[in-house]
């Protein structure tokens, strides 16, 4: 982290030799501090790159994409916002079905530390129970008004003067 607290890219780097990146690809999300495979991955369903797919869908259509995805690759925005494929089929091939450091803004990253540790599977059982959820945009409709709701909560308790600040 920089002196500010900002995260930087060596943050997402895990390290682990099997992780899927080469450490010049933003690092892999398999990182602790930043929890989205690993919260994805203890789930009893199997389709983790659904959830993926899923999350990366919603950050981009909410505005949360890194640059690599709205500054670089503006068409990879335009993809996903016209919602011609299927989620995983997005995901897999705008990033190869990894998410790394550079899909998504730096207010994601540090929103995402912040809720997929507990948040993110309280709301999958809320949602969706025992069935896996879909791999459609019906599905990232379904989880839209709940992580819609939770970004607003943190950003309102993470707001300069904020006690929970980060």
């Amino acid at each position: 982290r920089t002196e500010s607290g900002s995260m930087t890219q060596e943050d997402f780097e895990c390290g682990e030799s099997n992780c899927g990146t080469d450490g010049e690809t933003g690092g892999c999300a398999g990182n602790p501090a930043y929890g989205a495979n690993v919260a994805f991955a203890d789930r009893e369903w199997s389709y983790q790159g659904t959830l993926e797919a899923l999350y990366f869908c919603w950050a981009l259509e909410a505005g949360l994409g890194g640059d690599f995805h709205t500054v670089e690759n503006p068409e990879n925005l335009k993809q996903v916002k016209s919602r011609k494929q299927a989620p995983t089929e997005l995901f897999q091939s705008l990033c190869n079905s990894l998410l790394s450091f550079d899909d998504f803004s730096e207010e994601c990253h540090r929103f995402t530390t912040w809720y997929y540790p507990d948040g993110f599977h309280d709301d999958l059982d809320l949602l969706f129970g025992d069935r896996p959820p879909e791999d459609s945009w019906k599905s990232v409709d379904d989880l839209t008004p709940k992580l819609a709701e939770r970004l607003a909560g943190w950003r309102k308790d993470n707001q300069p003067g904020s006690k929970l600040a980060v």
